[in-house]
């Protein structure tokens, strides 16, 4: 960035793992309709698992924001704008699940984090 230059308000967060290291950055524009997630630490999964980013609301709703990769980087579409589905949202957890598209999150939490408002 250029001197004097600001980062775009944004949804952001950095996932660690138990030990603390973080493994995901995950980043939203506030009023896109994109999640991007980059992998900034191995994660290691299971052959048969997928890993799946989860919302937990201050009110307790926990909702789904896509898959993880393993590695790399990653755009994932949000049914609605940033503002809307993460106003509310503190915490963020990705879990390790058996399908992509799971209902709800399992009790495998692999990582976790908070959710900021960057403005």
């Amino acid at each position: 960035m250029r001197s004097g230059e600001r980062l775009p308000p944004s949804y952001i967060g950095v996932l660690s793992d138990a030990q603390g290291n973080g493994k995901l950055l995950v980043s939203s524009l506030r009023h896109g309709k994109t999640v991007a997630l980059k992998v900034i630490g191995p994660i290691a999964v299971p052959d048969n698992g997928h890993l799946v980013l989860w919302a937990i609301a201050a009110d307790g709703t926990v909702f789904s924001l896509g898959t993880v990769p393993t590695s790399g980087k990653a755009v994932s579409q949000l049914p609605d704008t940033s503002e809307k589905l993460l106003s509310k949202v503190g915490k963020l957890m990705v879990t390790l699940e058996t399908t992509p598209t799971p209902a709800s999150p399992s009790a495998t939490v692999v990582l976790s984090g908070n959710c900021a408002k960057l403005w």
